[in-house]
């Protein structure tokens, strides 16, 4: 894949569809490795001290966890395999996969997670809309179950509302931008009268306030993260650079140090029931050992 002859989307990033949804992970992980594709292994000191504030505030041990946009099961590798974006991308180098089938990766991957064993606090169910994708991570044995839907388009199914059942903390480090207020909508329809946490990492480029002001309907208070945001990866391409550079310059956001070296970044957002919000602050919740 030539990164430099991808179109751009409507939001002026680089058009990467092809890798999203193949029989296996090689493409994502090797497209990705040369963009040099880091949020989810920055998310992860962020996501531990929310997970263990939210033990600490409702003492409870195990907690099941909604990834939306959970593709092949990155997000679930890192949080309870202890696996690096780094391992990942050496374990899926093309050039050691060429032979290999979608079935005969699938059973060595099996082995793989089952020896590295997992953590056990965390149960982990993926929503997204590529089937291939989620099937192969919850073969895997990534992912503990798995939502294909499309929540911009469809309500959830009633199987997919059972998966929902008792969730602890919704997390997502790149689908906001192109999941909404609709997702969230149909999200919190199928949950009911639950109010689990929502922590998500945002590009810089997308407003999260609808979400926010969704999400304050139904009880919840948003904080985001001050002082610091979290690189995403690369830009792929001059044509990608200049396109977001001048979309964050026309909404006013400052790049210099940010996206003007280079690199996407992402800021945190943190929405919860005003009880639990007023109980723990952000701040506080960063600074728990």
């Amino acid at each position: 894949m030539d990164l430099n002859d991808l179109q751009l989307d409507a939001d002026g990033k680089v058009t990467l569809d092809g890798i999203y949804n193949e029989a296996t992970p090689v493409p994502y992980f090797s497209t990705l490795r040369r963009l040099g594709y880091a949020i989810p292994q920055n998310a992860k000191p962020v996501f531990t001290r929310v997970f263990s504030a939210y033990r600490k505030l409702h003492r409870k041990r195990r907690l099941r966890l909604v990834d939306l946009g959970s593709s092949y099961g990155v997000n679930a590798a890192i949080l309870k395999h202890e696996l690096s974006m780094q391992d990942l991308f050496d374990r899926y180098d093309r050039k050691q996969l060429e032979k290999e089938t979608r079935a005969s990766l699938m059973a060595c991957d099996k082995r793989f997670y089952a020896a590295r064993g997992a953590d056990s606090s965390l149960t982990i169910t993926g929503v997204d809309r590529a089937e291939h994708a989620l099937d192969y991570a919850t073969s895997a044995g990534l992912l503990d179950a798995a939502i294909c839907a499309d929540l911009e388009e469809k309500d959830l199914q009633p199987s997919d509302v059972e998966k929902l059942s008792d969730t602890d903390v919704i997390i997502s480090t790149g689908c906001i931008g192109y999941v909404g207020e609709q997702t969230f909508s149909r999200l919190l329809a199928g949950l009911g009268p639950q109010r689990p946490w929502m922590a998500h990492f945002v590009l810089r480029m997308f407003d999260y306030r609808p979400i926010a002001s969704l999400l304050a309907k139904f009880g919840y208070v948003t904080e985001q993260l001050s002082g610091r945001t979290f690189p995403q990866r690369r830009f792929a391409s001059p044509e990608e650079r200049s396109e977001v550079l001048g979309r964050l310059a026309e909404q006013g956001i400052e790049t210099r140090g940010m996206e003007g070296e280079g690199w996407f970044h992402a800021g945190f957002f943190l929405s919860r029931p005003a009880a639990d919000a007023s109980a723990l602050s952000l701040p506080d919740i960063l600074s728990v050992r």
